[in-house]
C-alpha cells in the first residue's frame, strides 16, 4: 500500500491493513501513532480512513485536520494546506483549521493568505486565544496595546507586521 505522497507504507502497515479495518479505528489509530511521534504511520492510519469513504462531517474533518498537521511537521505544505481547506468547508467555524492552514501559507511564503487565515481565526477564537496572542506580539515587540483578548486595530496592525517577518 501507498501512502497519500508515494511512499510506500511500512511493513507493520501492510499486515495490520490486511483486515478490513474501521475508518473510526484508523483516525484513532493515526492520532495515537503522532501523539507517540510514529508520523509514517501515523499518516497511513490517517489516508486510510479518509480513503476508505466511511467518515463524514466533523470525523472527516477531525482526521483531515490530523493529517494536515502531519505533512505541516513533514514540510509537505501544500498538502497540509489541502487537508486543512477540506476540513473547513466541512467546519467553516473551525479556528485551529484556520490557524493550521494559515502556518503552512506562513512556511511558503504566501503572507496575504496567511493573514487572511490567522484573521479568521482569531475572529472565530474565544477571548483567552486572543490574549494569547496579544502576549506573544508583545514579547516580539511588536504590540503595546493591552492584553484585553479583543481583536481590533493595534492587534490587527501587529499581527500583519509579525507575519510578514521571519523572525517571527
Amino acid at each position: 500500500m501507498l501512502l497519500a505522497d508515494g511512499r510506500a507504507a511500512p511493513a507493520a502497515a501492510a499486515d495490520e491493513g490486511a483486515g478490513a479495518a474501521s475508518a473510526a479505528a484508523d483516525a484513532a489509530r493515526c492520532s495515537e501513532l503522532r501523539s507517540q511521534g510514529n508520523l509514517t504511520l501515523a499518516l497511513f492510519h490517517c489516508t486510510r480512513a479518509v480513503a476508505s469513504g466511511r467518515l463524514a462531517g466533523d470525523d472527516l474533518a477531525a482526521t483531515l485536520n490530523l493529517r494536515g498537521g502531519i505533512y505541516l511537521q513533514e514540510g509537505a505544505y501544500g498538502r497540509a494546506t489541502d487537508d486543512f481547506s477540506k476540513a473547513i468547508i466541512l467546519r467553516p467555524r473551525d479556528a485551529a483549521a484556520f490557524n493550521r492552514r494559515a502556518m503552512a501559507y506562513r512556511r511558503q511564503g504566501e503572507s496575504a493568505r496567511a493573514i487572511a487565515d490567522t484573521e479568521r481565526a482569531l475572529e472565530l477564537s474565544d477571548p483567552a486565544e486572543v490574549r494569547r496572542v496579544q502576549a506573544y506580539l508583545r514579547s516580539r515587540g511588536r504590540y503595546a496595546g493591552p492584553l484585553d483578548g479583543a481583536y481590533g486595530p493595534a492587534t490587527r496592525a501587529a499581527l500583519h507586521a509579525c507575519i510578514r517577518q521571519p523572525d517571527c
